[in-house]
């Protein structure tokens, strides 16, 4: 059986902390910010209360004068901290959501195809946009507010403890309980928070599945069934979100109980101080102002800290993809094949999480320069060979080599520069058609390009487009005939100069015009280059000067189509034979 071991989940939070080492210098910035704009509104609240406390204890106008002054300018100062700490904190915030996205496209580029296949478009999509942007909150609202905000209720415990021990005594508690009260719900907050983030999930996979099979729903009738889909998601992310807001009203509740109870119990032991230790009644609104400078601080970062449920769930999805382990591991940058025979040497091959084999002890050469065509019943793994040679998998046994040296001795970037595949779908992007075609060579030129679009019999059509080669090719080139989008993508695999072209039914779906142009462009490539067409139709199959014929992963006939098809024997029937052998 081919397995590969699951990624391991770091910690949390050293995940959410480690994209932070990439922008030491923005983390401070927003550290300074957020400690100044903290200590500002801290020292405003405290003298408001100081200047109530004076007029009560019959100060001078002067004084008080002074103090408003003070006030005034700590007021302006706190603005522009906090002006300061929310451009800083949201410069951060999208600086690490792009890491994350980042991290999210090396995760899929290193797993592909093998994990990266197990989860829905959909879902990476909305893994890779909503829950990295939610991440926003976390790392603008959250990180830089709770490295901060709880030095504030111990400043205020300090100077409580010098206007009277009995205060800071009695404050100290209810600090810790507004502080520890969330603790009690995390993991009530955790479990409903994953519930929102899977609920949300599969409606985003539905409406991408929809948006993608809309003529197919169409063609059949199925709007209703599929409308009745989409309900059955949204009533469940809407009886999700409500348990969740419940949940979250609660704790609001609870903390806003908590600090009343609080300023409170500041109050009574003022009061008692007054009584008992002759602590005048002047200094109630500088007492109560201290407390609520103290409190305010917790009960925002507790508040936005109240969403933490649905942002954990969104970070373990996000680190789930980052953490995907590669497929293949990379061989090395500075080995570079001399030649281009392909040698399949007792190749087997079980798809991981499956013990089926689809290969099977499978050996033969393909020679440089050779035209071979792989043919079989649907499931005789001649696809699967396409894989193994761009080592998309590696064999479960066996070796696969090129110009003598094993694939995984060289680098993936060095291996897929010397092979090019052209698959029945391939995509093309949401760009020109120029740019599409240049995808198979970054550097290349635009008369390179036109060249290319000349040898794939691409560049008469592309030519009558009314804006040629900028024409952009939309939602995959629904705006290009599938005989069209194939000799783009043809194009794209000439304009590489790779020596190895790998031609998966290709014509496949083509009428036979197209499949004319098809067969005509492929008697552009040099004779040194090496074509494996993957193919069933006939026409393909003529133009091979060697055909495999591929049965339950073993090769059950070698010949060209003459050899396979003499004596009045039908490819087809032929075909069908050989997969009941």
């Amino acid at each position: 059986m081919n397995t590969n071991t699951p990624p391991v989940a770091p910690s949390l939070w050293r995940a959410l902390l480690s994209p932070l080492r990439a922008h030491q210098s923005r983390l401070f910035s927003t550290l300074t910010a957020g400690i100044v704009a903290q200590c500002t509104t801290f020292t405003c609240m405290i003298i408001a209360g100081w200047i109530c406390t004076l007029a009560l204890s019959g100060s001078s106008p002067d004084t008080l004068w002074f103090f408003t002054a003070v006030l005034a300018f700590c007021v302006v100062l706190t603005a522009l901290a906090r002006w300061a700490l929310a451009w800083l904190s949201h410069d951060l915030a999208f600086a690490l959501i792009e890491t994350l996205q980042m991290g999210i496209f090396d995760g899929i580029a290193r797993a592909t195809p093998g994990r990266s296949n197990q989860h829905r478009m959909g879902d990476v999509a909305a893994t890779a946009t909503s829950d990295a942007e939610l991440m926003e909150r976390f790392y603008a609202h959250m990180l830089v507010d709770y490295l901060t905000a709880f030095l504030m209720p111990g400043i205020a415990l300090v100077i409580l403890l010098f206007v009277s021990p009995w205060l800071c005594v009695i404050f100290l508690p209810c600090v810790l309980m507004i502080v520890v009260a969330p603790l009690f719900s995390a993991r009530w907050a955790k479990k409903q928070g994953k519930a929102v983030a899977e609920s949300k999930s599969v409606l985003n996979s539905h409406i991408a599945e929809l948006a993608q099979g809309w003529r197919d729903i169409q063609m059949f009738g199925a709007e209703g069934r599929y409308s009745m889909t989409l309900q059955q998601a949204n009533a469940r992310l809407n009886n999700a979100q409500r348990k969740y807001g419940a949940r979250n009203g609660l704790e609001q509740g609870l903390r806003d109980g908590l600090m009343a109870l609080s300023l409170i119990a500041l109050l009574v032991a003022s009061l008692n101080s007054s009584h008992d230790a002759g602590l005048s009644l002047a200094w109630l609104p500088f007492i109560l102002s201290i407390g609520a400078a103290a409190i305010v601080p917790l009960l925002e970062v507790l508040q936005v800290g109240g969403q933490w449920g649905a942002l954990r769930a969104s970070a373990e999805r996000i680190f789930l993809l980052q953490q995907l382990p590669e497929q293949v591991h990379d061989g090395l940058a500075s080995i570079n094949p001399q030649g281009h025979r392909l040698q399949f040497n007792n190749v087997s091959f079980c798809y991981p999480q499956s013990d089926t084999p689809v290969l099977n002890n499978l050996s033969f050469t393909i020679e440089p320069g050779e035209r071979v065509a792989l043919t079989g019943m649907s499931g005789s793994g001649k696809t699967t060979l396409a894989y193994l040679l761009l080592r998309f998998y590696d064999p479960t046994s066996g070796t696969l080599s090129l110009d003598g040296t094993d694939l995984s001795a060289f680098s993936l970037k060095t291996l897929r520069q010397q092979i090019a595949w052209v698959s029945q779908e391939s995509w093309l992007f949401n760009d020109t058609i120029e740019n599409n075609i240049r995808l198979g060579r970054p550097d290349a030129t635009f008369s390179q390009i036109e060249q290319a679009a000349k040898s794939a019999c691409a560049n008469e059509f592309i030519c009558k487009l009314p804006q040629g080669y900028q024409t952009i090719c939309t939602k995959g080139g629904e705006n290009l005939s599938g005989g069209q989008r194939q000799r783009i993508a043809l194009a794209r695999a000439l304009v590489s100069d790779a020596p190895v072209i790998i031609l998966d039914e290709v014509s496949a779906g083509l009428d036979g015009e197209n499949e004319r142009l098809i067969l005509a462009a492929l008697e552009s490539p040099p004779k040194t280059c090496t074509l494996i067409m993957i193919a069933h139709r006939i026409p393909m199959l003529k133009s091979a000067e060697r055909i495999l014929l591929l049965a339950n992963g073993r090769i059950a006939a070698v010949g060209s189509f003459d050899a396979l098809t003499a004596e009045g024997t039908s490819l087809s029937a032929l075909l069908e034979n050989s997969h009941t052998k």
